[in-house]
């Protein structure tokens, strides 16, 4: 399995054993996730038209869920850390509601947690990226970074991102030239751009690749835009221009793989495939494997939940409480079943979700084991009534 933004799970062998040891179990899971994302900042600046949190068009839950917390406290991610460690979790993915390069001890945040063997990924907007800061993420040992970016020029820029000029794309440019220049001629970090495909940029994938591979990125990766609840549907593309998509996408990836350069293009076809809520294809087993950390603390099975499902708070309880307790536990149930998933559509935002991928390959092993483990749950309702 492979998640959403490219890097491998780096899930051992024994790992996804005990994964699918839990399922079994329905309740319980016997290894702590594979990787988890973590809020570090709710400020921006920027205002990108899809995003979740800063939109100006977005009117959905996630606007309505801000926190009155600014920054993910240091003290807050290093016990998260040390739990996780104990877990055996492996990958961290720093992000954020916000541009975690805003953090102000980002440097710090990322030196721990290399410093507790985890492989870290940080996703940004760029346009806080020159020589100084690239030099001192190289210099701490970050092992990924991924810029996103809309546009392929500076006029598609500013018209995706509201109130920022031309100026700023040639920034975000220079940014990823910076930390290519940064590595010295090494491997890490592993540096790449990801990018949303809308109705306004789809014409041109061309310009984004040949724009991608002259700067010498390591990997190019690509999203179909979401649209939470009708708030974007201005900027979905046509079904005429899905189709182009679609087939630049095919056409793409031997390409892409000739220039020896990381790509998700299956995992981006597969979400434009599967445009409808999660629970028309598969049950979800998000929660079994991922944990979506909130910059106030709140533990989440994804972002898609809006912070309206939260599991437990950090600044109550650890994380080794959370990932096995009562909340979570409840949540496991009823998504094993696509009916139970369902039920919780009107919450949590399921549709072109962005873990189908590993989803359904954890489905397409267990769902030969699942008759087994509905029945031990039915056998343990029996028994407890």
């Amino acid at each position: 399995m492979s998640n959403r933004k490219g890097a491998s799970l780096m899930a051992t062998l024994y790992q996804r054993a005990r994964l699918l040891q839990g399922l079994l179990d329905t309740r319980e899971a016997k290894t702590g996730p594979f990787y988890v994302d973590v809020d570090l900042t709710e400020r921006c600046n920027l205002q990108c038209l899809g995003c979740l949190y800063h939109s100006p068009r977005m009117c959905s839950d996630f606007r309505a869920n801000r926190t009155d917390m600014r920054d993910l406290p240091f003290e807050m991610f290093t016990r998260l850390c040390n739990d996780l460690a104990s877990l055996g979790t492996r990958q961290l993915i720093l992000q954020g509601t916000g541009e975690p390069l805003l953090h102000p001890q980002l440097v710090e945040i990322i030196a721990y947690a290399k410093q507790r063997g985890f492989h870290v990924t940080l996703l940004t907007n760029g346009t806080l990226l020159d020589a100084v800061r690239a030099g001192e993420l190289v210099g701490v040992g970050l092992d990924s970074i991924k810029i996103s970016l809309w546009a392929a020029s500076a006029e598609q820029y500013e018209r995706n991102y509201p109130g920022n000029g031309g100026d700023t794309f040639h920034t975000v440019v220079d940014g990823l030239r910076a930390m290519v220049a940064a590595r010295r001629g090494s491997s890490a970090p592993r540096v790449s751009v990801y990018h949303i495909i809308t109705k306004y940029n789809c014409g041109q994938l061309d310009a984004m690749f040949d724009l991608a591979t002259s700067i010498g990125i390591d990997g190019l990766y690509f999203s179909p835009l979401c649209d939470p609840r009708g708030s974007l549907e201005e900027f979905m593309p046509t079904t005429g221009q899905q189709c182009r998509i679609l087939g630049w996408l095919r056409s793409a990836r031997p390409r892409l793989r000739a220039m020896g350069l990381h790509e998700n293009i299956g995992q981006c076809l597969l979400r434009y495939r599967t445009p409808k809520p999660l629970s028309h294809y598969s049950p979800c087993y998000i929660a079994w494997f991922h944990a979506r950390i909130r910059l106030n603390g709140l533990v989440e099975a994804c972002g898609r939940c809006g912070g309206r499902a939260p599991f437990g708070d950090l600044k109550v309880s650890s994380f080794s409480d959370i990932w096995n307790g009562p909340a979570i536990q409840a949540f496991r149930r009823q998504t094993m079943t696509r009916q139970g998933l369902a039920r919780l559509e009107d919450r949590c935002y399921c549709a072109m979700c962005y873990y189908v991928h590993e989803i359904l390959a954890v489905h397409r092993h267990f769902r030969w084991l699942r008759p087994l483990a509905l029945a031990r749950r039915r056998g343990n309702a029996e028994g407890v009534a």
